[in-house]
Parts: structure tokens; C-alpha cells; sequence
């Protein structure tokens, strides 16, 4: 059995002693195994409780006749930074409302459940004006004001909604878990 002390640290286990033990072995065994079954992942990306602090780990277990190896890699900054980006492809940069595609998204989530959605219903704004405002006052100033909309739709409806900038001035909103129309 052969372990680093990067292993011991990626699961946040001490070494009591400076020899690693069979015991030690069995018991780093074990957790791996454990992390595994406990998520059904098919990118090899397990989520782990090291200590209160959740981390993520890729890995691999390699097995042949005379030996079984583990790759353990801690993936933590990558998965929060591949889960960043994905958050941020889905938002309005400007409004940070879904755009077109992360509303989309949203509502293909929804629909996969319909006994969730009641009744619903969809609702397409437009902004008249902007670009009298953008021509007049400024590109800013027409920020700002797609700025409020989006405050508005944000504070005005439930959690029972879904609401996106699809882009320039239109918005779309979907209202949903009604018991009647």
C-alpha cells in the first residue's frame, strides 16, 4: 500500500504517525469508497464534506490483477469556476435577470415537471422608449433605465416566477402554480 501526504490532505485526514499504517490504508480505502456510492456522477466529480468544508474530487480507481490504484484530485477551484461561468452564460449581464437562455433553461426544468406548474402563465414586456432615451440622455442613462425594469419585475413578483431580459428592451416573464386561471 503506498499513500502520499497529499492524499491525507485533499481528505482532510491527519497522520497521526509519520509510517502509514495498514490501518490508515484501509481507512483512506473506505472513505474513497464511501464518496463514490454516495453520488452517482458519470464525471467522475464527487462531492466530499472534508471537515465542514465541502470540496470536490475527481476520482479515477484503476484496477488490474495485482493491484488497485486511486487518482484523487482535488477539482474545487475548477468546479467552482466551471459552475461560475455556467451561472454567468445564463444571466443578463446588465440586469442580472436570466437571459434568453437561462430562461429557457428554467422553464425546460419546470416543464419536466408539470404536476409543479398548475396553472401558468407567460407575459412578454417591452420598454417603449429606449431608444429615444439612449439618443437623448445616453447609453448610461438607457441602462439605468432597463436597470429599474428589471428591479421592478424583481421585487413586484413571487417566488412562482420566472423572469428574463431576452435583449435591448424586452423582457419575458413566466407565472406559474395557480390553482385556477
Amino acid at each position: 500500500t503506498f499513500m502520499n501526504e497529499r492524499l491525507l490532505t485533499i481528505l482532510g485526514m491527519e497522520n497521526p504517525e509519520s509510517s502509514f499504517s495498514e490501518e490508515l490504508a484501509q481507512r483512506v480505502r473506505n472513505t474513497l469508497e464511501d464518496i463514490k456510492a454516495r453520488c452517482d456522477r458519470k464525471d467522475s466529480v464527487y462531492t466530499y464534506d472534508r471537515n465542514g468544508t465541502l470540496v470536490y474530487l475527481r476520482i479515477e480507481k484503476v484496477t488490474d490483477e495485482q493491484s488497485t490504484t486511486y487518482y484523487v484530485t482535488d477539482v474545487s477551484l475548477w468546479w467552482s469556476e466551471i459552475h461560475l461561468l455556467r451561472q454567468q452564460s445564463n444571466r443578463d449581464v446588465l440586469t442580472n435577470l436570466y437571459n434568453r437562455r437561462g430562461f429557457n433553461e428554467r422553464l425546460e426544468s419546470l416543464f419536466a415537471e408539470p404536476e409543479k406548474i398548475g396553472y401558468g402563465m407567460m407575459i412578454m414586456l417591452d420598454a417603449d422608449g429606449l431608444k429615444k432615451i439612449n439618443d437623448i440622455y445616453g447609453h448610461h442613462i438607457g441602462d439605468e433605465y432597463l436597470k429599474k425594469i428589471a428591479d421592478v419585475i424583481r421585487e413586484s413578483l413571487g417566488e412562482n416566477s420566472v423572469y428574463a431580459r431576452f435583449g435591448g428592451d424586452e423582457f419575458a416573464v413566466f407565472l406559474y402554480q395557480y390553482s385556477s386561471y
